[in-house]
């Protein structure tokens, strides 16, 4: 399942992500795996950092941050829907 697939099992409207920022939307979802809460990004984040080598900016890490706090509103929206 392609990662815009992914997000489209929340929300019809896929964001549009801009061709420099592609690499953020793919490591988004790297991270997040799954995974829920806040504590369980920042874990995630650590050790997909570590295990791929890559070292996200802070600006990178802010962008991912506010990609999983959009992630988690969605997801408890949807739960709130039934």
């Amino acid at each position: 399942m392609t990662q815009l697939k992914k997000w489209d099992l929340i929300e019809e409207a896929s964001p549009v992500v801009p061709s420099m920022a592609e690499h953020l939307w793919e490591w988004f979802w790297d991270v997040i795996s799954g995974k829920g809460g806040e504590e369980g990004f920042w874990v995630s984040l650590k050790a997909w950092s570590e295990m791929t080598g890559t070292k996200p900016t802070v600006w990178e890490v802010g962008v991912l941050q506010q990609l999983h706090d959009e992630y988690q509103w969605q997801i408890s929206a949807k739960l709130r829907e039934g």
